[in-house]
């Protein structure tokens, strides 16, 4: 089973940790756009 996981723009969500664990698993990271003002 695969999973798209969701994130915004957390300094921790860039991590390469997190992205390495989800292709691993077989996972998909999708990030929001970034905020605008």
């Amino acid at each position: 089973m695969s999973l798209e996981v969701l994130m915004d723009n957390a300094r921790f969500h860039r991590m390469g940790k997190l992205e390495f664990l989800c292709e691993e698993f077989g996972h998909k990271l999708l990030p929001f756009p970034p905020y605008s003002s």
